[in-house]
């Protein structure tokens, strides 16, 4: 009996210890009661981004974004003489606002009051509260983004900006800045010239995986 008894206690305590294996611990809670991390927002993308400031037009920053799993971002591109020709490039909006834009100056080698390598290039990164902290870096100018993500507003991406270029005369410029993700091209678009207001000019684009695969204007007078 003594020897039944025995086994019985043996039996009793590998019951409980299978338990125990099922629950993760005896007398806690089972691993279904763990919080997953915070999901990120994500970046990732073709953005256009708009920055103003006090006295001066407009600058817009065009970039295609990628973000890891860790929220980190980047988009790199290159310049040439010719102008972009990469994932990231600038432009200068000739005018006050997008709204009375009469020109645009797209960027190219050369286009930075210091040396120019001809890299542009935004690295980031985005937590768990959707914050977001990037870097332009263009030849000698530095600016440096600070902005929020939320996906449910327009623009989605609002914040501000801080330029860094010793000797320049942007250096030390501040402003804001917002962004939306970018559309595709394709469509016909219209507007009077801003030479001669009789002279309409229509065009019509066709934008196939961001490339400009067919251009076509035609002007008529009245």
């Amino acid at each position: 009996m003594k020897f039944l008894g025995f086994r019985l206690s043996v039996f009793l305590f590998v019951l409980s210890l299978l338990g125990c294996l099922e629950t993760v611990a005896c007398g806690g809670g089972s691993s279904a009661s763990l919080n997953p991390p915070p999901k990120l927002g994500s970046m990732a993308g073709a953005w256009d981004f708009t920055a103003s400031s006090a006295g001066g037009h407009p600058v817009a920053v065009e970039a295609i974004l990628t973000q890891d799993g860790s929220g980190n971002i980047s988009g790199t591109g290159t310049v040439t003489a010719s102008g972009p020709a990469g994932n990231v490039f600038q432009a200068d909006i000739l005018g006050s606002s997008l709204a009375t834009a009469a020109d645009i100056a797209v960027d190219y080698l050369g286009n930075t009051c210091g040396a120019d390598n001809g890299t542009r290039s935004i690295t980031g990164t985005i937590n768990s509260s959707n914050q977001v902290t990037f870097t332009f870096s263009g030849g000698s100018e530095t600016v440096t983004i600070n902005g929020t993500l939320k996906a449910s507003t327009t623009p989605p991406f609002s914040g501000s900006f801080a330029v860094s270029a010793p000797g320049c005369n942007s250096n030390g410029q501040t402003g804001t800045i917002s962004a939306v993700l970018a559309s595709s091209l394709t469509g016909s678009y219209s507007g009077t010239s801003a030479s001669d207001n009789t002279e309409t000019i229509t065009v019509s684009v066709t934008d196939t995986s961001g490339g400009l695969t067919q251009f076509l204007a035609t002007s008529t007078r009245s």
